[in-house]
This record gives C-alpha cells, structure tokens and sequence, in this order.
C-alpha cells in the first residue's frame, strides 16, 4: 500500500539523497518519483565517505524535481528547523514520509517530538 493510498490528506517527503555517485547515476529517477508528493524538502546529500561531484547536490535535485514531477520542492537549509518547516505545510491528516540513509532516521526519530514541542508553544494553554 503506497503514501497515498492510506493518506487522506497531503504527502510531505523528505529525502536525504545518499551518496553523490548515487543521486548521480539515477538523477533522473530521483527526479520524477516524487509525483504523488504535495511537498518535498531536499536535504543535504549524505556523502557516506564520498567526495562532491560538481553539479550533483541538493539545489540540483530541487530543480530536478520540480521540472520533472513536483512543483512544491523546498531545499532543507538546517536540519534544525526541519519541524517548524513542515509545521508550516502540514495539517491534521497529512502524512510526512522520510526517506534517506544518513542521519535522516535520526531526524525522523526526533520529528514527532519536535513538531509537539512547536504546537505546545503556540498554544501554551492547551
């Protein structure tokens, strides 16, 4: 069963691109699978070890993806402020989806507390 099948609102991917030789060799699949994502944010690439290849980063692929299949890209400046940027996209019902093998898993690990941490400050009564 994919995202969209169990989501009844909108899908927020997160992708951590892992290895630039990776991200290069299937720039263009990383490209167009996004099409049933409202929202992707582009992370850093994760280099694993491996040196940058020119051309191969995040802004590239945020361009990449939104020519190809999703027009609402966004690059994650500071993987600090990754839940109050998805706080200003998501509402009740949406599914945030993290994809990635570098210190994303730490991220999405810490992500629900976070994004409490954010909506118990704007509502402090509650």
């Amino acid at each position: 069963m994919t995202a969209r099948e169990r989501c009844s609102g909108r899908i927020i991917a997160v992708i951590q691109p892992h290895r630039y030789t990776r991200l290069n060799s299937l720039f263009s699949d990383f490209c167009t699978c996004f099409g049933n994502a409202d929202v992707v944010i582009v992370a850093d690439v994760f280099a694993a070890g491996e040196r940058p290849i020119e051309g191969i980063d995040k802004d590239t692929l945020v361009s990449g993806i939104r020519s190809a299949s999703c027009r609402d890209v966004f690059p994650l400046v500071d993987p600090d402020g990754l839940a109050e940027m998805i706080a200003g996209f998501t509402t009740v019902g949406d599914m945030v989806v993290c994809l990635g093998a570098g210190n994303i898993t730490r991220w999405a690990n810490q992500l629900p507390a976070a994004l409490d941490g954010l909506s118990m400050q704007a509502d402090p009564v509650g």
